[in-house]
């Protein structure tokens, strides 16, 4: 035994789909567009991040290391400088 469909197998016409449309809690949730931020955007904005932080990051330990070595000459510079002084020939 077979029972007989209950649907219609025919295609629905646009009044028939505005008014499923109007009805379906589904169709209003889903039919909303929201452009929220893609994992493209987010993790492009991160590398651009992390690049700025290198480069400042990179720009102070150049500018430190460049403060060192200035300090260390002055302190070479002064030790020698300070060695005939002491030890004089009199």
């Amino acid at each position: 035994m077979l029972r007989a469909p209950v649907s219609r197998m025919d295609i629905l016409t646009p009044a028939e789909i505005s008014a499923i449309n109007r009805s379906s809690v589904l169709v209003q949730k889903y039919s909303q567009i929201i452009d929220r931020e893609s994992a493209y955007e987010i993790l492009t904005n991160k590398v651009s991040e992390a690049k700025v932080e290198a480069k400042a990051e990179t720009k102070v330990e150049v500018e430190r290391k460049e403060g060192e070595g200035h300090s260390i000459m002055k302190r070479h510079v002064s030790m020698v400088e300070g060695v005939p002084k002491r030890h004089r020939i009199r």
